[in-house]
């Protein structure tokens, strides 16, 4: 619950001050969250109901209600998207519950028996948590399926069991809510006794415990915090601001003698010694020691300069020479070579269009990149950093590459197949030449020269499978038949491939989560263990062809009430773009020894990037 009034211009100072600011923070774990919700109830709703499944299910919503709030903060691994769950859906939940009980007990009244064992309608009841009070507001269907699986493991005849344990955190539910005479103060005790070794832990989402799938605490904040008042201290902000912190000048005094990840950036200075410091990365000058110097100017280049002073740091000039100089970059095309290449390949068939696209995008990204890299070198040569000769996004350039990122230009031209968290500038330019052997490969050989597709090292991967569509619907033309992307793992190692497919391609480089493929079986299966990366676990070749929809579900039709042989796993960018839907959906075999819904549980999706 948060209650809030902005505040005004024209409201008094005094008043101001006057003001009272009051919080509730929302219980962050499943033991105070289940316990809060099972604190709102009274003995009138506890006694609600005789029969033995009252107290259990009461209960259970309250954990179930719990668990999905946990698991929408497990970051990419729980749900796509964040929802907001909060009290309105736990007492919509507990009126649906006393709902159906009374409806039981109105049937049986009319029956006229009397012994109160009319079942429930489980499978109503489920539906009403899953669609309506929970997916009310859930447009994706992957999330929807989670959350279908997780009412299933709560809500059902065996969740009520006393010798039940439930997930695997193998949790019991407390004896009392099977005796017949509990109380809110026993329910209460016993609840919280028996919550007390409960941990927030990805299991009681039903997750594999992974170290991404822990759910979000503080330590992200505080590691902002952190960073915001080094940079402060560094920027020279008043002590008012910095106050918050124990104390600036002991950071700076640390900062003098170690310089982090974080610290800026200096020029180089040719006028000192040319005896370079032993052990020097970039050749830096053993007498180039100043102090540090702080400057409370707005400039881009007011501050730049005066982060430039400081010891030990990057060294730019050398940097972008040597990342120039190393054949770091990727060659690119010239003018002439890419107009020939625009007028051998044309733009009649689907195909040529998308690699002109491919190539296009990828000259421009290298000359982007080699234009920014020579404007830093010439700049820390020939200038010093002012504000006058330093412009916004020069100055952007220069302090990620100080930082050892890649700077954010070059990755909003990259598109989805960029990692710019947890890489440095050459391991970046590293994978992006990897990205041009390919395309340079696929321009100069042709299609028919290309065994196997790293899907993900193309800028638009969409567009590569949308070619599989065309070319299958030209060849089905005058049919009525909906033609769609149906993609089969194969269980075969790249290097083996020598020929491309009689129909469709192989693709590679895909990961799956939350779940293991197991390669070492004859024809490959997924295994519900914790992957061993601990993260992902890399897929084999993956046949992907255009086939009519009867086709890939055979005579009995999609809507058919036999259940498939298979299950199909979303596949998307990455995790972070998770949101903007499935690229395709990948056909894996099923385990008859796994449930259906198991599946759905664990999270289960792919990705074409190993992030």
């Amino acid at each position: 619950m948060s209650i809030q009034r902005d505040c005004v211009d024209q409201l008094p100072q005094h008043d101001r001050q006057n003001v009272v600011h009051i919080s509730v923070d929302m219980p962050k774990s499943v033991a105070r969250s289940s316990i809060s919700g099972l604190s709102w109830l009274d003995d009138a709703v506890i006694s609600e109901n005789t029969r033995p499944e009252w107290l259990p299910l009461l209960h259970n919503v309250c954990i179930l209600h719990s668990i999905l709030q946990l698991r929408g903060r497990a970051g990419t691994v729980g749900f796509t998207a964040p929802y907001s769950w909060n009290s309105a859906e736990l007492w919509e939940s507990l009126r649906w519950l006393t709902k159906e009980f009374r409806l039981a007990d109105a049937i049986e009244a009319q029956t006229g028996s009397g012994t109160g064992v009319h079942p429930l309608s489980w499978p109503g009841l489920r539906c009403m948590l899953a669609e309506v009070v929970y997916g009310g507001t859930v447009v994706d269907t992957v999330d929807l399926q989670q959350i279908n699986a997780i009412v299933d493991v709560w809500i059902s005849t065996n969740s009520i069991r006393r010798e039940t344990e439930l997930t695997r955190a193998r949790y019991r539910l407390p004896d009392v809510v099977f005796s017949g005479h509990a109380t809110l103060a026993s329910l209460l005790k016993e609840t919280e006794a028996s919550l007390w070794l409960l941990h927030d832990s990805a299991e009681i989402c039903g997750l594999h415990p992974t170290p991404d799938a822990r759910p979000a605490d503080g330590s992200a904040v505080l590691k902002t915090l952190r960073q915001l008042f080094r940079g402060a201290a560094l920027l020279g902000v008043s002590s008012s601001v910095s106050g918050l912190t124990t104390n600036i000048s002991n950071s700076l005094d640390v900062m003098k003698s170690k310089v982090t990840r974080g610290s800026p950036i200096s020029h180089r200075d040719t006028r000192k010694s040319k005896n370079p410091t032993r052990g020097s990365k970039f050749g830096r000058t053993a007498d180039a020691r100043p102090d540090i110097h702080i400057s409370t100017s707005a400039g881009h280049g007011a501050q730049l300069s005066s982060l430039l002073r400081l010891p030990k740091a990057i060294n730019l000039h050398e940097l972008a020479s040597s990342l120039l100089s190393n054949k770091t970059i990727p060659r690119g095309w010239s003018k002439d070579l890419m107009q020939e290449r625009r007028q051998r390949l044309g733009t009649s068939l689907p195909f040529d269009s998308f690699l002109l696209s491919e190539m296009e995008k990828m000259h421009e990204l290298v000359s982007s990149i080699r234009s920014s890299l020579q404007a830093v070198r010439d700049l820390t040569e020939y200038c010093h950093l002012t504000s006058e000769s330093l412009s916004s996004e020069l100055a952007s350039y220069c302090q990620a590459l100080c930082d050892g990122h890649v700077p954010k230009q070059w990755c909003d031209m990259a598109g989805y197949a960029s990692r710019a968290e947890n890489s440095t500038p050459q391991t970046w330019l590293q994978e992006l030449q990897q990205r041009y052997q390919q395309l340079e490969k696929l321009l100069s050989q042709g299609r028919e020269k290309m065994p196997v597709y790293v899907l993900g090292d193309f800028f638009n991967p969409i567009g590569l499978l949308s070619v599989l569509l065309q070319e299958a619907q030209r060849q089905h033309e005058g049919k009525s038949s909906e033609i769609v992307i149906h993609a089969e793992i194969t269980n075969r190692d790249r290097q083996h491939l020598r020929d491309c497919p009689e129909k469709g391609m192989f693709i590679y480089g895909l990961y799956v989560w939350g779940c293991t493929w197991d390669k070492m079986s004859g024809s490959g299966e997924m295994l519900d263990t914790c992957p061993r990366n601990p993260y992902m676990t890399p897929l084999p070749v993956i046949h992907v062809q255009a086939v009519p929809r009867e086709s890939q579900f055979g005579s009995s039709g999609p809507d058919s009430p036999v259940s498939p042989q298979s299950l199909n796993c979303p596949c998307y960018h990455s995790r972070a773009s998770r949101q903007q839907g499935p690229i395709l959906a990948l056909d894996i075999p099923r385990n008859e020894e796994v449930p259906l819904s198991r599946w759905s549980l664990r999270g289960m999706f792919a990705t074409l990037q190993p992030f």
